[in-house]
């Protein structure tokens, strides 16, 4: 059995758009130069007092889900117009509304101060999402349950330069989650396996590092980018559960043939829960970042350990194409990581440039697993 945590992961995305998405988490060392992998090779000129707007419309399809529309307005502009290292620093929102009546709502500004001594995020989301329970581990899908999960999630982070190229600061993560069966047999299944129908809360302080020398923050040409981040609940703290959450990603990105226009983004990333982790908390492949090709939250474990990579290709003005694969695992143990089967991904994506002078893309990508396959829309890069 495993399990498919969508209206987690969904609200994860919206929570990640001031980062990755829009502030990188767009989502690190000091920005100096604009020059994106999938933007014209020749320079644009831009007036940092001007503040840039988007709303990007876009479908999307999962087995559970099924058919939706998600809604991605944002903004980018300098906090300060005479700072000439920060990053430009954004403000989004998120939107998401499928057939099955699943919403999800988020917002999330990333601010870079100070000529990037200071890199300061916030996020919050709601969301109410009728979706499938499988269980736990990485067995193909055979069995499950209908149920409908709501969330309330919230999380702030401030990052300070402590050394060229070096970040690190605290964060705060605020969870209320619950599950409801949609029949009684659903309700005994989800009850049996930890999930409650009442609200449960955690209150998560943590630690990130990070080492950053990507060229661009939102479409790096070349440089290394390092998240380390680690998270801590406690009972104690007046959170429903004790557990640590610990995630490492190391991702390199290299410009081939001096031509700005070819660039090749890699990526390894592990992820491990320790002590009494809540069902919502596990880490999982699938989805937006972490091995496109699976239902983000179908294959779900206590850890996780993926590498994948992407070409990228500036094809024609605004208009990128992309080729990735890559291969993951879950496990419950790290002494069964050897037991844990490999699963293999790739697929294809078209880039659209949305924001010109912030070399921001919109993406639609096609994917392929075991299972079979799924598209992705989004806002910026997957890392």
């Amino acid at each position: 059995m495993k399990t498919a945590t969508q209206g987690w992961v969904i609200l994860s995305i919206a929570l990640a758009l001031n980062g990755e998405a829009v502030g990188q988490e767009l989502v690190s060392a000091p920005a100096t130069r604009e020059t994106s992998t999938n933007a014209p090779a020749t320079p644009v000129t831009l007036d940092d007092h001007q503040v840039r707007y988007a709303v990007v419309p876009g479908p999307l399809y999962s087995p559970s889900l099924g058919w939706g529309l998600m809604v991605i307005p944002m903004m980018t502009f300098k906090v300060d117009p005479a700072d000439e290292v920060s990053p430009a620093s954004s403000f989004s929102a998120f939107l998401l509304g499928t057939e099955n009546n699943s919403f999800v709502a988020g917002i999330g500004p990333k601010l870079y101060l100070c000529e990037d001594t200071w890199r300061l995020s916030g996020s919050a989301g709601y969301g109410r999402v009728k979706e499938k329970f499988y269980g736990i581990g990485a067995t193909d899908p055979d069995q499950y349950v209908d149920m409908t999960s709501e969330m309330i999630l919230g999380k702030v982070e401030a990052l300070y330069r402590a050394y060229p190229s070096v970040f690190v600061g605290p964060s705060l993560q605020y969870r209320q989650v619950r599950f409801d069966g949609d029949d009684p047999t659903a309700d005994q299944v989800l009850e049996a396996a930890g999930l409650n129908s009442e609200y449960e809360h955690n209150v998560a302080p943590g630690l990130v590092a990070q080492f950053d020398t990507r060229d661009d923050q939102v479409a790096p040409g070349k440089g290394v980018f390092i998240d380390t981040n680690i998270r801590y609940s406690s009972e104690a703290l007046g959170s429903s559960s004790s557990y640590e959450r610990v995630g490492l990603a190391c991702s390199q990105y290299l410009t081939l043939w001096n031509d700005p226009r070819h660039v090749l983004a890699m990526q390894g990333s592990i992820e491990t829960g320790f002590g009494d982790v809540p069902f919502d908390e596990y880490p999982d492949l699938g989805g937006q970042k972490a091995l496109r090709g699976y239902v983000k939250g179908e294959f779900t474990d206590k850890n996780m350990a993926a590498v994948q990579a992407e070409y990228r290709w500036n094809a024609w003005k605004k208009v990128g194409l992309t080729a990735f694969g890559g291969v993951g695992k879950v496990f419950p143990a790290w002494d069964e990581i050897g037991d844990a089967r490999w699963l293999p991904s790739g697929g294809v994506g078209v880039r659209y440039l949305i924001i010109p002078e912030r070399r921001m893309n919109a993406r639609l990508d096609f994917a392929w697993g075991e299972l079979g396959p799924n598209f992705y829309f989004s806002v910026g890069e997957a890392f």
